[in-house]
Protein backbone atom coordinates (compact mmCIF):
# COMPACT_ATOMS: atom_id res chain seq x y z
CA UNK A 1 0.00 0.00 0.00
CA UNK A 2 1.78 3.08 -1.21
CA UNK A 3 0.54 6.55 -0.43
CA UNK A 4 1.35 9.57 -2.58
CA UNK A 5 2.71 12.76 -1.14
CA UNK A 6 2.02 16.15 -2.68
CA UNK A 7 4.86 18.24 -4.00
CA UNK A 8 4.79 21.64 -2.35
CA UNK A 9 2.91 20.23 0.63
CA UNK A 10 3.02 22.48 3.61
CA UNK A 11 5.01 21.40 6.57
CA UNK A 12 4.11 22.77 9.98
CA UNK A 13 4.49 26.41 8.85
CA UNK A 14 2.35 28.59 6.63
CA UNK A 15 4.63 28.63 3.59
CA UNK A 16 4.73 25.82 1.06
CA UNK A 17 8.04 24.03 0.82
CA UNK A 18 10.39 24.85 -2.03
CA UNK A 19 10.23 22.26 -4.80
CA UNK A 20 13.58 20.67 -3.87
CA UNK A 21 12.65 20.55 -0.19
CA UNK A 22 9.27 19.01 -1.03
CA UNK A 23 10.96 16.39 -3.22
CA UNK A 24 13.37 15.54 -0.41
CA UNK A 25 10.48 15.26 2.05
CA UNK A 26 8.70 12.90 -0.34
CA UNK A 27 11.85 10.79 -0.77
CA UNK A 28 12.28 10.59 3.00
CA UNK A 29 8.65 9.55 3.55
CA UNK A 30 8.87 6.89 0.83
CA UNK A 31 12.13 5.57 2.22
CA UNK A 32 10.75 5.55 5.76
CA UNK A 33 7.63 3.68 4.61
CA UNK A 34 9.82 1.04 2.94
CA UNK A 35 12.39 0.72 5.74
CA UNK A 36 9.86 0.78 8.58
CA UNK A 37 7.69 -1.67 6.65
CA UNK A 38 10.54 -4.12 6.12
CA UNK A 39 12.55 -3.75 9.32
CA UNK A 40 10.23 -2.17 11.86
CA UNK A 41 10.56 0.97 13.92
CA UNK A 42 13.95 0.04 15.37
CA UNK A 43 15.79 1.55 12.42
CA UNK A 44 17.60 4.85 12.76
CA UNK A 45 17.12 8.11 10.91
CA UNK A 46 20.57 7.43 9.43
CA UNK A 47 19.17 4.22 7.89
CA UNK A 48 16.27 6.16 6.41
CA UNK A 49 18.53 8.94 5.10
CA UNK A 50 20.77 6.36 3.42
CA UNK A 51 17.78 4.60 1.84
CA UNK A 52 16.37 7.94 0.64
CA UNK A 53 19.72 9.02 -0.79
CA UNK A 54 19.86 12.18 1.31
CA UNK A 55 22.02 13.33 4.18
CA UNK A 56 20.84 12.73 7.71
CA UNK A 57 20.76 16.51 8.22
CA UNK A 58 18.07 16.71 5.52
CA UNK A 59 16.01 14.16 7.40
CA UNK A 60 16.37 16.11 10.66
CA UNK A 61 15.38 19.37 8.90
CA UNK A 62 12.10 17.83 7.78
CA UNK A 63 11.53 15.62 10.85
CA UNK A 64 13.34 16.80 13.99
CA UNK A 65 12.71 13.46 15.75
CA UNK A 66 12.04 9.91 14.76
CA UNK A 67 8.65 10.21 16.46
CA UNK A 68 7.76 13.12 14.13
CA UNK A 69 8.55 10.92 11.12
CA UNK A 70 6.60 7.98 12.54
CA UNK A 71 3.66 10.27 13.24
CA UNK A 72 3.72 11.71 9.70
CA UNK A 73 3.57 8.21 8.23
CA UNK A 74 1.24 6.35 10.52
CA UNK A 75 -1.43 8.92 11.37
CA UNK A 76 -2.50 8.66 7.74
CA UNK A 77 -2.32 4.86 7.80
CA UNK A 78 -4.50 4.68 10.90
CA UNK A 79 -7.04 7.04 9.31
CA UNK A 80 -7.16 4.69 6.31
CA UNK A 81 -7.81 1.74 8.66
CA UNK A 82 -10.65 3.64 10.33
CA UNK A 83 -12.22 4.36 6.94
CA UNK A 84 -11.92 0.65 6.12
CA UNK A 85 -13.71 -0.27 9.35
CA UNK A 86 -16.45 2.24 8.58
CA UNK A 87 -16.91 0.72 5.10
CA UNK A 88 -17.13 -2.71 6.72
CA UNK A 89 -19.84 -1.44 9.07
CA UNK A 90 -21.80 -0.19 6.05
CA UNK A 91 -21.60 -3.59 4.30
CA UNK A 92 -25.09 -5.08 4.02
CA UNK A 93 -23.89 -8.46 5.30
CA UNK A 94 -22.43 -8.08 8.84
CA UNK A 95 -20.32 -11.24 8.60
CA UNK A 96 -18.88 -10.33 5.18
CA UNK A 97 -18.12 -6.82 6.45
CA UNK A 98 -16.24 -8.18 9.48
CA UNK A 99 -14.33 -10.80 7.51
CA UNK A 100 -13.43 -8.34 4.76
CA UNK A 101 -12.09 -5.87 7.28
CA UNK A 102 -10.09 -8.52 9.16
CA UNK A 103 -8.57 -9.89 5.95
CA UNK A 104 -7.57 -6.41 4.77
CA UNK A 105 -6.17 -5.39 8.15
CA UNK A 106 -4.30 -8.67 8.61
CA UNK A 107 -2.70 -8.36 5.18
CA UNK A 108 -1.61 -4.78 5.92
CA UNK A 109 -0.16 -5.76 9.30
CA UNK A 110 1.62 -8.79 7.83
CA UNK A 111 3.32 -6.82 5.08
CA UNK A 112 4.18 -3.72 7.11
CA UNK A 113 6.20 -4.40 10.23
CA UNK A 114 6.19 -0.75 11.28
CA UNK A 115 2.41 -0.50 11.03
CA UNK A 116 2.14 -3.69 13.09
CA UNK A 117 4.34 -2.17 15.79
CA UNK A 118 2.28 1.04 15.85
CA UNK A 119 -1.15 -0.64 15.83
CA UNK A 120 -0.58 -3.80 17.85
CA UNK A 121 2.25 -2.81 20.18
CA UNK A 122 1.67 0.93 20.59
CA UNK A 123 5.25 1.70 19.56
CA UNK A 124 6.21 5.36 19.15
CA UNK A 125 2.81 6.41 20.34
CA UNK A 126 1.90 10.07 20.29
CA UNK A 127 -1.31 11.88 21.11
CA UNK A 128 -2.65 11.80 17.53
CA UNK A 129 -1.59 8.20 16.92
CA UNK A 130 -3.02 7.06 20.26
CA UNK A 131 -6.28 8.87 19.49
CA UNK A 132 -6.48 7.12 16.14
CA UNK A 133 -5.70 3.74 17.73
CA UNK A 134 -8.33 4.28 20.41
CA UNK A 135 -10.78 5.41 17.74
CA UNK A 136 -10.50 1.97 16.18
CA UNK A 137 -11.77 0.15 19.28
CA UNK A 138 -15.43 1.24 19.07
CA UNK A 139 -15.43 0.44 15.35
CA UNK A 140 -14.05 -3.04 15.98
CA UNK A 141 -16.54 -3.61 18.80
CA UNK A 142 -19.38 -2.54 16.51
CA UNK A 143 -18.19 -4.83 13.72
CA UNK A 144 -18.04 -7.81 16.08
CA UNK A 145 -21.35 -7.02 17.81
CA UNK A 146 -23.07 -6.52 14.47
CA UNK A 147 -21.85 -9.91 13.22
CA UNK A 148 -22.84 -11.60 16.51
CA UNK A 149 -26.30 -9.99 16.49
CA UNK A 150 -26.87 -11.24 12.95
CA UNK A 151 -26.47 -14.80 14.22
CA UNK A 152 -23.70 -15.54 11.78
Amino acid sequence: MTQGFRIGAREDGDRPLRRDAALNRERILRAAREVFGQRGLGVTLDDIAHHAGVGVGTVYRRFPTKEALVRALFEQDLAIRQASAERALAHPDPWEGLVGFLVEMSADLAENRGLHEVVMLGSHSSGPIESARQGMLPLLESLISRAQDSGQ
